[in-house]
């Protein structure tokens, strides 16, 4: 785990406490022993982001975030799963699970999940194979792992694991060298992350910039910052395959509408 000394690092150093934490109530083992409690199979996310011909939205439910606070007043994760459900071109839906940062927790995984038919994701700051079994018990389909929080022999493990369980990763990068560590660590999807994890600023072309150096045959989705139409056509030319929105859809009332507004339609196919 590689020390930044920016808000990164907070997240970071937290993450490793509470994942001490966890292993004193139940250890790595003991977690091991009760993979097959597992109650639903692992839905394909590759295959739901690879749609041909048109980019795939993974609709994200959050409450809040370092940068903005909280986001959603009136925050429901089932019922957001339930608007997301409702939406003909939400791909998968990305569940926020870390409790200090964002407000997520890990249960809303298996509460979206048994009310939608779309693959899970698990967003948060993954660090130790204990999470990946964690991840997996809870019911996720797919998890992130960012490349600026881990060397690469530790990112290709987690890979590993996570493969060997059924599990996709979205490699998460926010420059060259990262890019450069996920390829080598074997990632098969890589997300490109306009918000930097270090400062939280902004960089609109960083999707376009990365884009082409990321090699055929990997997927590619945009995240971060992108809240029109006009944000979503910009990264599907570049050869975005998917792209993860949260900020911009949960701050909106009617999150149908905004995700319709968002792909450019005049009115969202219920």
């Amino acid at each position: 785990m590689q020390k930044t000394g920016t808000i990164l690092d907070q997240i970071l150093e937290r993450k490793t406490l509470e994942v001490k934490a966890s292993k004193k109530l139940r250890s790595l083992s003991a977690l091991k022993e009760d993979l097959f409690r597992r109650k639903t199979s692992v839905r394909n996310f590759t295959q739901a982001i690879s749609q041909p011909g048109q980019v795939s939205v993974i609709a994200e439910i959050k409450k809040a975030s370092p940068s903005a606070g909280v986001i959603c007043d009136d925050f429901d994760p089932v019922q957001i799963a339930r608007a997301y459900q409702n939406s003909s071109r939400v791909s998968a839906i990305s569940v926020l699970t870390d409790k200090q940062f964002f407000q997520g927790d890990l249960r809303f995984i298996s509460q979206v999940k048994a009310v939608t038919k779309v693959p899970i994701f698990r967003k948060d700051f993954i660090i130790d194979e204990y999470q990946i079994y964690e991840s997996f018990l809870a019911e996720s389909d797919a998890l992130l792992l960012i490349a600026a929080a881990l060397d690469e022999e530790d990112l290709r493990h987690l890979l590993r694991v996570s493969q060997q369980l059924g599990m996709a990763v979205l490699v998460e990068i926010h420059t060259l060298p990262e890019l450069q560590k996920s390829v080598a660590a074997g990632a098969s999807i890589i997300g490109v992350n306009a918000r930097s994890l270090h400062t939280f600023q902004m960089n609109s072309e960083l999707f376009e910039e990365l884009a082409p150096l990321i090699p055929s045959g990997v997927l590619k989705v945009a995240e971060s910052g992108l809240e029109t139409a006009a944000d979503v056509q910009r990264v599907s030319r570049a050869g975005a395959d998917a792209v993860l929105v949260g900020t911009s859809i949960m701050k909106a009332k009617n999150k149908q509408q905004k995700l319709a507004q968002l792909l450019g339609q005049e009115r969202e196919t219920v």
